[in-house]
């Protein structure tokens, strides 16, 4: 009785919270992680999205039955089948996120305890059970106040609550990371330059009259600079940083203009 009394708690915790603070804002930077499967196996986010995967998380929990009505579609299974590792365009990853605290093996696998079902048969992508500090670090990265919450995040790090959809509309936002945020055609529009401790933003469109900024991001999602881009040509120094891999982007009010991997 106990241990429902805590299930109970806990979902209560997650679905009450959703009225006062939201899931992370479409656009923004993804947090890193670094966390280990149901397998053994350890997983950086990270990782994947410098591979150039865009990758979907599933954060749900095994008494949901929610969780457990999309889990049977088979919408993140079959994209992970058709999509990931070995298949022909490999451009996709997928994880399962279990963040209840009184969820275990047992539960995973229908076992005992509160749970829908066996949630490990027929997934063929990878399961995370986290606990103690590192799940409530993913709860607080995350933004995490109800589940299911499906998240995709394109290999530039932006992140979208993409909510639970068919294959085809979850493989579909792949080309929103290209082409709806402007990458692909403003990669044609600025030229990044790196001289030394110098780097140099070259337009070919004139920013003069709009609110365009350049961010600039460490590789555990920090911001490091932000400063606005007006005219053709911007310039910054970053002699006082440490070396290392950054992400800078240019932002037009909420739309990605520009992203790219520098190097320091």
């Amino acid at each position: 009785m106990k241990k429902t009394l805590n299930y109970l708690l806990f979902s209560f915790g997650l679905v009450a919270s959703s009225g006062s603070y939201g899931q992370l804002q479409n656009g923004s930077t993804a947090p890193n992680f670094t966390l280990t499967d149901i397998n053994g196996t350890t997983h950086t986010l990270y990782d994947y999205l410098d591979d150039g995967k865009t990758v979907y998380l599933d954060f749900f929990a095994c008494h949901c039955p929610t969780c457990w009505n999309y889990h049977n579609t088979h919408a993140l299974a079959d994209l992970y089948t058709t999509y990931g590792p070995n298949t022909n365009t490999n451009d996709v990853f997928v994880f399962a996120i279990e963040l209840d605290p009184n969820n275990g093996t047992n539960e995973f696998y229908g076992i005992s305890g509160v749970t829908q079902g066996n949630w490990v048969a027929g997934t063929n992508y990878p399961q995370i059970n986290p606990e103690g500090t590192a799940r409530t670090a993913i709860i607080s990265d995350f933004a995490v106040n109800y589940y299911p919450l499906i998240y995709a995040i394109c290999p530039d790090r932006t992140i979208t609550e993409i909510g639970k959809k068919t294959t085809d509309q979850l493989y579909a936002h792949i080309q929103t990371c290209e082409n709806a945020l402007g990458i692909q055609d403003s990669n044609k529009t600025f030229t990044v330059n790196q001289h030394y401790t110098q780097i140099t933003i070259q337009s070919s469109v004139d920013f003069s009259d709009s609110n365009t900024t350049v961010v600039l991001t460490d590789i555990q999602g920090k911001q490091i600079l932000r400063k606005s881009f007006s005219g053709k040509m911007e310039t910054f120094t970053t002699e006082s940083l440490n070396h290392g891999i950054y992400f800078l982007q240019i932002h037009q009010q909420a739309t990605i203009l520009y992203s790219q991997k520098i190097q320091l």
